[in-house]
């Protein structure tokens, strides 16, 4: 079923960058919420509807818990601002990264890249770390599926022996592959090779930058209610 809704890669990278700036701005912290909502919802409109509930129940967990903390003893307090609520002030510019990867086609970031005259080194580049987390979060998948199957046990030894030295090999041939298949998609022709999408800004690119413009506007006290 084709999405009636789509945006464009840049977008989602210029709104991580947007993000961090109302991340880092002084002001009211409930037009940071909103921002993460925002990112929710845009999530969920893009199709990935599973990503969109455990993101927005993840989100709400935290925020829930952070509130009920501040009833708690100062002990505990102080060692949540410590420990956890570092987490909870960068997590809407990891929900922002997470709207990024899980809606974005690599077709589509290579078509919007070209069309910028970004060089061909930087794409290759950009492409493999694309999609290189995924991969490695695939592979670490299969590992622990392959250690429940063999019955291994948890302690810390046994997981760097079965995971870690795994891991690290298999980085290195995914690197490899990853690579192998930017150059089959014509990423070493020149000229470039024609694309199969063409990128565009649409409706929802407009309205998506107009938000988080404006509440960067509003935490800032640019614009008042």
């Amino acid at each position: 079923m084709k999405l009636m809704f789509s945006m464009n890669p840049i977008t989602k990278i210029i709104l991580i960058l947007l993000v961090n700036i109302l991340l880092f701005s002084y002001g009211d912290p409930i037009y940071l919420t909103v921002a993460t909502w925002y990112a929710i919802f845009l999530i969920f409109l893009l199709g990935k509807h599973g990503t969109a509930y455990k993101t927005g129940i993840a989100y709400l967990t935290y925020s829930l818990v952070n509130y009920l903390i501040s009833f708690a003893p100062k002990a505990v307090v102080s060692a949540w601002g410590l420990v956890i609520y570092p987490l909870l002030l960068f997590m809407p510019l990891f929900i922002y990264a997470i709207l990024t990867f899980t809606t974005t086609q690599i077709s589509d970031l290579q078509a919007t890249l070209q069309k910028f005259k970004v060089p061909n080194k930087f794409i290759l580049i950009l492409l493999v770390i694309f999609r290189f987390l995924p991969s490695l979060h695939s592979e670490v998948r299969n590992i622990k599926a392959a250690m429940k199957l063999k019955g291994v046990s948890k302690n810390p030894i046994k997981l760097v022996e079965h995971i870690y030295v795994p891991l690290l090999f298999n980085c290195i041939k995914i690197g490899d592959e990853l690579s192998a298949s930017a150059y089959t998609r014509g990423m070493g022709l020149y000229p470039q090779a024609t694309p199969l999408k063409k990128s565009k800004c649409g409706l929802l690119d407009i309205i998506s930058l107009c938000v988080i413009v404006t509440l960067i506007c509003m935490r800032r006290g640019l614009i008042a209610l």
